[in-house]
């Protein structure tokens, strides 16, 4: 990448860079926001897990920490779908967002919580290893050498 251009925060993780190059992130930042999609979806499955307990016992609570999860999960999910729409676009996140917010509709709360969350992990899984990838195949490029020396059959 060129010195001069700017970075997307992917390349950026994956450049090994220290933090001083961008002035938005420091050390403590950098590490909170290193897959912070991963972090957020188990946040969301604690919460969900909290919430399914806490239903049996404290119901009030429940629908409090079910509001965490679908904050957590679902407004990512939700603002993906709005997205999709806007372009005209039907795929499987739409449908999935779909299904769970109108689980939620209908009094299945936390189906629609678990809903969101395995797609959301399977989303964060998704991301973690293509950015793995694309960190690999750049260090692969940098590897490759710029300068080939041919030798014809006469020497």
């Amino acid at each position: 990448m060129p010195s001069g251009a700017p970075y997307l925060f992917d390349d950026f993780f994956t450049s090994g860079l220290e933090e001083s190059i961008s002035p938005f992130l420091d050390t403590r930042s950098r590490r909170w926001a290193k897959n912070i999609h991963l972090k957020s979806s188990l946040i969301s499955a604690t919460f969900l897990l909290l919430a399914f307990i806490s239903s049996f016992f404290y119901p009030d609570l429940s629908s409090g920490l079910l509001l965490l999860v679908y904050f957590f999960s679902g407004t990512p999910a939700l603002l993906n779908t709005l997205e999709d729409v806007k372009n005209l676009e039907i795929n499987i996140d739409m449908l999935m967002t779909l299904a769970a917010f109108l689980s939620f509709a209908i009094g299945s709360g936390l189906e629609g919580g678990l809903l969101l969350v395995l797609f959301a992990f399977s989303g964060a899984m998704e991301n973690t290893v293509s950015r793995r990838a694309k960190g690999a195949l750049l260090s692969l490029n940098q590897l490759s050498p710029t300068i080939a020396t041919i030798i014809e059959p006469d020497g």
